[in-house]
């Protein structure tokens, strides 16, 4: 397994399949084995901590065994606080080395159709609008998602049910890291993944 490196902390992980934890799900699910891509969450406090004390985060897939990595954590302290989302500018870089300017950001409400997390490209016009710091907020379905999951390197939408999982996809490709499903709500039709840090 190549991540750049190593030295990954886990915080989530999905294998794709219907009815998971979302990344910004907070109810622990310890008896998965993440590095096999099966369903693992720590709890919103633990993500937190481990994304202060860390300095960049990492989305790996099974499918192509491929990563993209950004500079920047993917959480903050707001994670744990009632009805909070943030965005913070960063730099990805895939596995092949190429690199690109974007935004990393989360919700922990509106978000029962999705849009819990998000990576997605420098500001630039939606079939709603324009983003802002990476994300439209079109919808309070699903806040963190782009009308038509446009501009995204890694989305969320599940809203053909709105349960608050998760459903994983690449709607815009970074050199090798592809993209998979334009932009699909299904439920259960994601990818299998993991988040970390360093």
């Amino acid at each position: 397994m190549d991540t750049d490196g190593g030295g990954w902390t886990i915080l989530w992980a999905t294998s794709g399949a219907n009815n998971q934890q979302a990344a910004t799900g907070d109810i622990q699910v310890l008896d998965g084995d993440p590095l096999n891509f099966e369903h693992y969450n720590r709890n919103r406090i633990f993500k937190a901590l481990l994304s202060f004390v860390s300095a960049e985060g990492l989305v790996r897939r099974q499918s192509g065994d491929t990563w993209i990595k950004f500079d920047h954590v993917p959480f903050d302290e707001s994670l744990t606080q009632v009805s909070k989302h943030a965005h913070f500018a960063t730099n990805f870089t895939a596995a092949d080395g190429t690199t690109a300017p974007g935004f990393v950001g989360f919700a922990n409400y509106n978000i029962a159709g999705g849009g819990d997390f998000n990576l997605s490209m420098a500001d630039g016009a939606t079939c709603n609008g324009s983003t802002t710091m990476g994300v439209d907020h079109h919808s309070g379905n699903y806040y963190h998602l782009n009308c038509g999951c446009q501009r995204h390197y890694l989305y969320s939408y599940s809203n053909n049910v709105k349960d608050g999982d998760g459903n994983y996809n690449v709607n815009t490709a970074l050199g090798s890291w592809t993209a998979t499903n334009s932009c699909t709500s299904g439920e259960g039709t994601g990818l299998a993944l993991y988040l970390a840090v360093r």
